[in-house]
């Protein structure tokens, strides 16, 4: 159970499990709180959940879009990747090679 608007957004940038439960907290949810930040290790995370297959790439785009568009999540040091995930229609498919890719940029 999700107990405030830091927890869900922590879910939603880690794509945990409950994702579904943190986004209906975040549309039911009118509290404040402090911006989180959006890591390239959160990135790296949520790619490598791509590439094991345990999300797919309509996921990983929608996470990309959410976290791009939400003003609670300070996404600067990860925005370049998540215009890239989030356009693929713009950028071209995201595919486990190309994941597998920016995962390694990431962890340079």
């Amino acid at each position: 159970m999700i107990k405030d608007k830091t927890e869900a957004l922590l879910h939603i940038l880690s794509y945990h499990d409950d994702w579904d439960d943190a986004i209906a907290y975040l549309l039911s949810s009118t509290e404040e709180c402090v911006p989180i930040a959006a890591s390239k290790t959160a990135l790296i995370q949520v790619l490598s959940k791509y590439v094991s297959g345990a999300i797919c790439s309509d996921d990983l785009e929608e996470w990309a879009g959410f976290i791009e568009m939400s003003d609670d999540i300070d996404h600067s040091a990860i925005e370049d990747y998540l215009y890239a995930l989030s356009n693929p229609e713009l950028m071209g498919e995201i595919t486990v090679d190309k994941a597998s890719q920016m995962i390694e940029l990431l962890s340079e």
